[in-house]
């Protein structure tokens, strides 16, 4: 994987969070820095995946539990 510098990582992140900003989406900060690590190649895209994964499960989980 290419290494990014912190520069390119950083207008890679703000880049990103106007667009989902845009589209009425928003990303919080431990999102963020979790995709940042993934440019960083700290984790992999399968760990980031399965970070996301399991962020929307616990998300669900507690939806459900204010039916």
């Amino acid at each position: 994987m290419k290494k990014y510098s912190e520069q390119e990582i950083e207008k890679a992140s703000q880049n990103s969070r106007a667009t989902l900003e845009i589209d009425g989406l928003f990303i919080d900060d431990e999102d963020e820095e979790m995709a940042k690590k993934v440019l960083r190649g700290e984790i992999t895209h399968d760990g980031h995946m399965t970070y996301a994964l399991n962020k929307a499960k616990k998300k669900r989980k507690h939806l459900l539990n204010f039916r």
